[in-house]
């Protein structure tokens, strides 16, 4: 079974993706999951896996949930708990929710 997805553009997945901060000049992700786990016996501090990030976005336009995975040929610094970035994982999701 083929089934036709309306199109969507870069942009509005842009627009979704990033948050709208006048104040601020550079693109910060508004929905992400990334792996945390505790370190030492219990003391209570996290530490983030910073090798990996998954953003998350909803269309109304999307009909079927969308993943990108990237390899990155270089570990690269995207910010603070991501400074070891190596794959980023794109998630577009209808905006409906699903029972």
């Amino acid at each position: 079974m083929d089934i036709q997805e309306p199109e969507f553009t870069s942009e509005q997945v842009r627009s979704v993706l990033f948050t709208q901060d006048a104040g601020n000049q550079f693109h910060i992700l508004s929905r992400t999951v990334q792996s945390i786990c505790t370190t030492g016996g219990g003391c209570g501090t996290f530490d983030y896996d910073q090798t990996w990030i998954c953003a998350l976005c909803m269309l109304n336009t999307v009909q079927h949930r969308h993943v990108a995975i990237a390899r990155l040929s270089h570990p690269t610094n995207l910010g603070r708990t991501m400074q070891d970035l190596r794959f980023i994982i794109i998630v577009i999701a209808p905006s409906r929710a699903v029972r």
